[in-house]
């Protein structure tokens, strides 16, 4: 099996090189890395740029915070677009346990009629097992096909999840679970930084104001049915059009993220 494990580099120093260090821990398969660095932290760019020398990892130097949701789409693109036979994307403050990989990959192609996988995962933040949710998720064909990226107009981060999990119960899909991970997730670490949280405080406001105005609610209150309860838009983002998918209600203030 071939899987693509894709990641965003952003600021916490060592932590893709021991995520990735343990992602091929216990796997069998053949794995490659996409790696996408949003930081111009020096330490973060020293190591990703020291991680790319390996030939199962393939790095992409935007050195600016352009949005989770746009390098998840490319990074699942890409995947899908190589051939591979599972895309993982996960979060750079991630560890897994030996063969967790292997674990939701296979579980991931034995449940194709599912558009996403998630693994059992112990959440630091929260100090609590659960699902590894949006923060390590593999993703089936179906996914792509059905709803299609997940929207860019949430940025640089949060409730691009939402979002997704909502068109996703639009199309009368539902993720599966893979109960035989030990995934270590750590959980906004990167608020850490004192800028970076004081920019995340505006960011993640705009954000769900987006949110409220395109569902008419917070998540899990949503009213409408469509996006914007726009008759031209469905809960599928086409990949073509992935930067701007609702003409008339697109953002347009992504200069407000500047870290």
């Amino acid at each position: 099996m071939r899987i693509a494990l894709v990641t965003i580099g952003y600021n916490l120093p060592g932590a893709t090189t021991r995520l990735w260090a343990t992602a091929r821990t216990g796997s069998r398969h053949d794995l490659v890395a996409l790696v996408i660095l949003h930081s111009q932290v020096s330490a973060k760019v020293q190591e990703l740029e020291e991680l790319a020398r390996s030939p199962d990892v393939v790095y992409q130097d935007y050195g600016i915070n352009r949005g989770l949701a746009k390098s998840w789409n490319e990074g699942i693109l890409w995947g899908l677009e190589k051939g591979f036979d599972v895309v993982l994307v996960v979060n750079e403050d991630v560890v897994f346990a030996p063969g967790d990989v292997d674990r939701l990959a296979e579980t991931a192609v034995c449940q194709r009629e599912h558009p996403i996988v998630m693994g059992r995962a112990y959440h630091h933040s929260e100090s609590a097992w659960s699902w590894s949710e949006y923060g390590c998720f593999a993703v089936n064909p179906i996914a792509l096909a059905t709803v299609g990226c997940f929207d860019e107009n949430f940025f640089p981060i949060y409730c691009e999840d939402s979002d997704y999990r909502r068109r996703l119960r639009l199309a009368g899909l539902a993720p599966a679970y893979c109960e035989g991970t030990r995934i270590v997730h750590g959980g906004s670490r990167s608020l850490a930084v004192p800028e970076v949280a004081s920019q995340n405080q505006r960011t993640y406001a705009l954000n769900r104001h987006y949110y409220q105005r395109k569902w008419a609610g917070e998540a899990g209150g949503e009213q409408f049915d469509r996006p914007f309860n726009d008759s031209r838009f469905t809960c599928y983002i086409d990949p073509q059009v992935r930067s701007s998918p609702y003409p008339g209600f697109n953002r347009v203030d992504q200069s407000i993220v500047q870290i």
